[in-house]
């Protein structure tokens, strides 16, 4: 009985031992992983610092750039240890949070000056063209009475006449019957233009289309002559 025993215990020692074998291999192995993830680690960590200066570097390379293209002729930048050139952010303490940062700065409005396009042509001289109402329209519906002219709608055309060029004020008559009758108010009917919303006549926009058919053919026959000569030069040499 008792040798069986010793012979079951002998069989769990052996077993432990196996065991034990097993476990001793595979922390070595552990153990090596965790030397080698720890290399790994440094080695990101080496790379991590490389590329965070290499960043700065082109960051500052930027800067300078941005300087000399867009930057004024005298503009400055001042590197002295003694006397540091002010940073546009000095009032702000490092490390602020962004409530504070909010409570110090100021909200500053700025309003674009909106341009004046309007070009003056009081030096020109003018003169009226006066656009009547159709004779049909002339008399009230209601009462039948001869219409008058109780206002203009005036436009102002900038017109060229070969060495004039003056401005025509179109006024398009605007006619109501003498006794107030309802709606007896009719405006002349505004003459059709070859493009809307210029101030220039159909003899103005002829005379820009012309000179630049002109300047167009001068310049292509001059091109032409430049080139014939060229290949005659060419040729007898």
């Amino acid at each position: 009985m008792t040798t069986v025993l010793i012979k079951e215990l002998e069989k769990k020692v052996d077993c432990l031992t196996t065991d034990n074998q097993v476990l001793s291999t595979d922390n070595q192995a552990l153990e090596t992983q965790n030397n080698t993830y720890r290399i790994e680690s440094e080695n990101y960590q080496k790379r991590c610092e490389h590329l965070e200066e290499e960043y700065e570097n082109l960051l500052a390379i930027i800067k300078n750039a941005n300087r000399k293209l867009y930057g004024t002729q005298s503009e400055r930048y001042i590197e002295d240890s003694k006397n540091p050139q002010l940073t546009l952010f000095d009032d702000i303490p490092p490390g602020a949070s962004s409530e504070e940062i909010k409570a110090e700065m100021k909200d500053v409005s700025y309003q674009r000056k909106k341009k004046n396009r309007k070009t003056d042509y009081s030096k020109l001289p003018h003169r009226e063209k006066i656009i009547p109402v159709p004779e049909a329209e002339r008399h009230c519906e209601c009462c039948g009475s001869e219409k008058k002219v109780i206002d203009y709608k005036c436009k102002e055309k900038l017109h060229h006449v070969p060495e004039i060029l003056e401005v025509i004020t179109e006024k398009r008559e605007v006619m109501g019957c003498p006794n107030g009758c309802e709606g007896s108010m009719k405006t002349a009917e505004a003459p059709k233009q070859a493009l809307e919303g210029i101030k220039a006549t159909e003899e103005l926009l002829a005379y820009i289309a012309i000179s630049k058919v002109l300047e167009i053919g001068i310049n292509k026959m001059l091109l032409d002559a430049e080139f014939n000569i060229t290949s005659v030069t060419k040729e007898k040499k």
